[in-house]
């Protein structure tokens, strides 16, 4: 005979906060306090919602994230880029760097432009 589930209803909540602050899917274990297995077993068998909460909340963790990233870039917030990406490329999947150079995404062409010297200017 099974044992019974230590699921809760109330875990779609907290679990969607948690995420939402950046942290990841394996961090719910210690937060309820079971094993990461079960908290995979959970996202495939516990109602939906629970699933549902798990990509809210990581997608509100990934733009804070991405919104933590571009306020070092503006300069209205200190930060190392290279934790950021560390961050994201093992929290997120997609943001993986491609060693090949080749991209999922549609293409995008780049035109370098230089401007002529004017008269009596540089070289």
């Amino acid at each position: 005979m099974a044992r019974p589930t230590k699921y809760k209803k109330i875990y779609c909540k907290r679990a969607k906060e948690h995420l939402a602050k950046g942290y990841s899917i394996k961090s719910l274990s210690g937060l309820f306090k079971v094993n990461y297995s079960t908290i995979q077993l959970w996202m495939q068998r516990a109602d939906k919602e629970f699933s549902v909460s798990i990509e809210e909340g990581r997608s509100l963790g990934e733009a804070l994230y991405i919104k933590k990233g571009l306020a070092m870039i503006d300069g209205s917030n200190k930060g190392n880029a290279q934790i950021l990406m560390f961050f994201m490329k093992n929290l997120y999947p997609k943001w993986k760097e491609n060693p090949d150079g080749t991209s999922q995404d549609t293409p995008v062409t780049i035109n370098f432009f230089s401007k002529k010297p004017e008269d009596g200017e540089g070289a």
